[in-house]
């Protein structure tokens, strides 16, 4: 009777997975052949809809009343990937059936890719692939462990006695140190391009652009800065995770073989 019971609890279990699978996640957005872009939104008490997007901006979304979607097609839009949200009733809403998100510490967008005819800079290629690795580290200049994002170069793991030279990419004010990874795809453009013999294999590392987040508030107030030297962001850099990063990878340690750069406030301080 155990094995009976057990057998007709398998079947109704198989039989409702095959149900679920019989009936897939609608899609959210809808990349159609003319270089739109359709936005479905499902809200069923929602009393106004709209959509955000960064190739298009703000745009009131139409509710089909057969189907219950909020619906509007905008566009064309240039193949890329680009930020997006949905205001309901006046409340900024990730798209709850999007996976892909803008990492961001002033607002929280989900990200749309357009996808080309040709392939894009950031398409992942069959090509040597490198890695990507999380790391924490304790930070003496915080008193705290901070946090970053080293990529390693396809050759790192089979030529055990090469170093590389080490480029400090810095994000943008408000951004994480995943944007440059979930957003910019540093890690794909870099291997298409070392692929095409347009550029050399290196280390790149993604600092946390923020530590003065991780300290006690201040009765002043702490602002990112946009200079480079004797900030947090900066002591942090210099003084722990570069020590860091030269201890645990094979890096080349001199100046002309180590670099940063980045863009709004990361830009500032590469150019500093």
């Amino acid at each position: 009777m155990r094995a009976m019971a057990a057998a007709v609890a398998m079947v109704a279990t198989l039989g409702i997975q095959a149900q679920v699978k019989s009936y897939p996640t609608p899609a959210s957005t809808v990349c159609n052949p003319d270089g739109t872009v359709t936005f479905l939104y499902k809200n069923d008490k929602a009393r106004k809809v709209e959509v955000d997007v960064q190739f298009a901006g703000r745009h009131a979304m139409t509710r089909d009343n057969n189907t219950g979607m909020w619906t509007v097609t905008l566009g064309p839009a240039a193949p890329d990937m680009y930020p997006y949200h949905f205001e309901v009733d006046g409340v900024s809403v990730m798209d709850p059936l999007c996976e892909q998100y803008f990492p961001n510490e002033g607002f929280k967008n989900s990200l749309l890719e357009v996808p080309g005819k040709t392939p894009l800079p950031h398409d992942i290629r069959d090509v040597p692939h490198g890695v990507v690795e999380y790391i924490h580290y304790y930070s003496g200049s915080l008193g705290a462990t901070n946090n970053a994002i080293v990529y390693l170069p396809p050759s790192y793991s089979k030529d055990k006695s090469r170093r590389y030279p080490v480029f400090y990419l810095i994000s943008g004010t408000t951004d994480t140190e995943e944007v440059y990874y979930k957003v910019g795809r540093m890690n794909y453009i870099l291997d298409n391009l070392v692929a095409e013999g347009a550029a050399k294999e290196m280390i790149i590392v993604l600092p946390y652009g923020n530590p003065y987040k991780l300290l006690p508030p201040q009765k002043t107030g702490q602002m990112p800065m946009m200079g480079f030297g004797n900030d947090v962001f900066s002591n942090d850099l210099v003084n722990d995770l570069m020590p860091y990063v030269e201890r645990h990878y094979r890096t080349i340690n001199d100046r002309d073989h180590r670099a940063i750069g980045g863009f709004s406030r990361g830009g500032n301080q590469g150019l500093k």
